[in-house]
């Protein structure tokens, strides 16, 4: 079964039934809000500092 979608006039024919691209959408976009939330999170948790070593000196 083929679908085909319109898109600003041009035709587009794909295999893939319209639920498919709907289903492929609704992941992009959980996935998308997702990564914004977590970003979102890490700018408000305490800033990570690196470890400092310090050198021994031989005075």
């Amino acid at each position: 079964m083929c679908t085909t979608l319109t898109v600003k006039t041009i035709p587009v024919r794909t295999r893939l039934p319209l639920a498919a691209w709907v289903l492929a959408g609704l992941v992009t976009l959980f996935s998308f809000a997702s990564t914004l939330v977590q970003e979102s999170d890490s700018e408000h948790a305490a800033p990570h500092t690196a470890p400092t070593i310090m050198a021994a000196s031989g005075h």
